[in-house]
């Protein structure tokens, strides 16, 4: 299932070890532009004393998150901002961190030694996000950043486009903010263990040790499922596995060990949000795999139909496999009859047998992308599948059913709307 008007099914944002500050906002028009020539961006709040005109935010309240991040197994460290305005913020303590965390937004920070539930908003009217951010300048007043490429990006649940986007302002036609107010900045967080580069895997009853450089300024959170920790800094906190929820027999999760700032300042008359924050993200593979039964290549399972007509059939149960290193050999387009949307991840091919009036009934889920399941006859023919399923998003469960007529050999394909990663299923004949 995709969004209507965006490019991919899911806005996926990658972030990590955050430096955050406050809202450097300006409105003005891209024009005509050239993008390729990457121009210098410098936006703000202005000051009373500043020539250009004043950026009104009357009834606004925002913030702006301007991150560095460290390297993980996934991607190489680098630089990141992000600015939003709302005209209602839901009482969150700051809107920049919350979009970045839309499942853990929070109107307070738990106590020290505490835990709290945060409860997710969707209320932001507008946001900006610049890339490969260059210069950050910081100075007790006097926040700027200038940035070699910027892209809008628009909120909203569902994502959409045309819910707004922030307005900015190319080559410094607004300056920063430049206000009385000071603020304490995060210390740097360096972790020590585990490998943020290295997989993680983790089993049912473990406790996940996590270490790092004890600092003397922020606080210490912990974010994990859907659970916002608050932890004591003296370098090290050990996390009980079992309070993540995560799903038998595959699942994954990431861990965001951060600390963090918050202040409010004073921009032009609107109070705006300052965060520091420094994080690491941690990617952890979960298994527990005791009742399940594996699908091997060679054994139940095969890359496609002709090498899965040669094994034999598999029958009820509960399964989990692999198609990362498997490739795309099936692909029912887009717009088909089953799936609607196109197949182009990485696919796996098991035989199953039904009888006349037999039902069968396959629940699928990726750990990481977005599952397609559906059946093909004895032709093997991708443009007349017998039927299909894919109306959920990544790591979320397809449920496929189809009852036979006649006494049928079917191959059940277990793919993705792209790439593909491990799984489960199971199914159900009766």
């Amino acid at each position: 299932m995709r969004l209507s008007g965006t490019p991919s099914k899911v806005v996926q944002m990658r972030v990590q070890h955050i430096l955050a500050l406050s809202l450097l906002f300006a409105c003005g028009d891209k024009g005509d532009e050239d993008f390729n020539t990457e121009p210098t961006i410098t936006f703000g709040v202005d000051t009373a004393d500043s020539s250009a005109p004043p950026l009104d935010l009357t009834g606004q309240v925002g913030s702006i998150a301007l991150i560095e991040y460290g390297a993980t197994a996934d991607f190489e460290a680098g630089n990141y901002a992000v600015g939003l305005f709302s005209a209602e913020n839901g009482g969150i303590t700051n809107l920049a961190s919350c979009l970045l965390f839309s499942g853990l937004c929070t109107d307070v920070i738990p106590a020290l030694g505490q835990s709290a539930v945060p409860v997710p908003h969707f209320d932001f009217m507008n946001s900006v996000y610049f890339y490969d951010v260059g210069d950050i300048t910081a100075g007790d007043t006097t926040l700027s950043l200038d940035t070699g490429y910027q892209d809008n990006v628009f909120t909203g649940f569902p994502v959409s486009m045309g819910t707004g986007n922030a307005g900015i302002s190319l080559d410094g036609d607004y300056l920063p903010y430049a206000g009385a107010d000071d603020f304490a900045y995060a210390t740097s967080l360096v972790t020590t263990s585990p490998d943020p580069l290295s997989k993680i895997t983790v089993l049912p009853g473990e406790m996940l040790n996590i270490e790092w450089t004890a600092g003397d300024s922020g606080d210490m959170l912990l974010y994990a499922g859907d659970t916002l920790y608050h932890i004591e800094d003296n370098g090290s906190y050990s996390l009980d596995i079992d309070a993540l929820g995560l799903r038998a027999p595959l699942d994954n999760t990431t861990v965001i060990l951060s600390r963090e700032t918050n202040t409010t300042v004073d921009a032009t008359g609107n109070a705006i949000d300052v965060q520091t924050t420094s994080q690491q993200w941690f990617s952890l593979s979960y298994e527990d795999t005791e009742g399940w039964d594996e699908l091997i290549v060679g054994a139940n399972f095969a890359a496609n139909c002709t090498d899965a007509a040669a094994l034999g059939s598999i029958s009820s149960g509960q399964y989990y496999g692999d198609v990362a290193l498997l490739e795309n050999s099936h692909d029912l387009g887009d717009y088909n009859p089953t799936t609607d949307w196109a197949t182009i991840g990485n696919d796996g091919v098991a035989k199953v047998q039904l009888l006349a009036g037999q039902t069968l009934t396959a629940s699928y889920t990726q750990t990481v992308y977005d599952a397609a399941i559906y059946l093909l006859d004895e032709s093997c023919d991708a443009d007349n599948p017998t039927a299909g399923v894919d109306i959920t998003f990544d790591a979320e469960e397809e449920v496929l059913e189809y009852t036979a007529t006649d006494a049928i050999t079917l191959f059940l394909v277990m793919d993705a709307w792209m790439e593909g990663s491990t799984f489960s299923m199971v199914l159900d004949i009766q």
